[in-house]
């Protein structure tokens, strides 16, 4: 995550294959708390889960994730696809946003500030793009604000995907965000 200092991760431990914990594809930057959460619920279990980092693999497209309108209930994440390895990922990312945990270093609630913080610029610039009493500058600057929020780089994009593709008004505004090409 952007707000802490990342630590390495194994993407994939093997269990008989030490020589995986040393190549460069396997390692990855996480947060405290994600790492904690995926040793205890993928790593002991020795379970795939979807490599982020591979051009091949579209994750925000493969998990849904979106903010409940209720800060204190679990944020929602659902596989789109049927295979293990997206179930695991979204089980593991479902963990991560929702556990309420303090031995993660992170807490739950202050992930759900950081998510909220950035929920609430997502309505307001989807209400200024929403009215009609908008200027056209301000409509435009919305646009562009949302559509940076659903670049890959934005903290918690695929939040702001889904939220964009689930919503009959902006989806029809972002035709490239809901298309297969985003």
């Amino acid at each position: 995550m952007w707000y802490t200092i990342p630590i390495k991760n194994i993407l994939s431990p093997e269990a008989n294959d030490s020589s995986k914990e040393f190549e460069w594809n396997n390692l990855y930057y996480v947060c405290k708390r994600c790492n904690s959460i995926k040793k205890d619920a993928i790593d002991k279990k020795n379970l795939p889960i979807l490599d982020c980092c591979d051009a091949a693999t579209d994750v925000s497209k493969a998990i849904k994730c979106l903010c409940t309108s209720v800060y204190n209930d679990d944020f929602i994440v659902e596989p789109q696809l049927n295979d293990k390895t997206t179930q695991n990922t979204a089980a593991l990312l479902y963990l991560c946003y929702n556990a309420d945990n303090a031995n993660y270093g992170i807490s739950r609630d202050f992930l759900h500030e950081q998510i909220f913080a950035e929920f609430v610029k997502f309505i307001n610039y989807r209400m200024i793009v929403k009215n009609k009493d908008s200027l056209l500058s301000e409509k435009n600057n919305a646009i562009e604000h949302l559509k940076i929020m659903s670049q890959d780089n934005y903290p918690f994009s695929v939040f702001w995907k889904w939220h964009i593709k689930s919503d009959t008004f902006l989806s029809a505004q972002f035709v490239e965000v809901c298309s297969n090409k985003s």
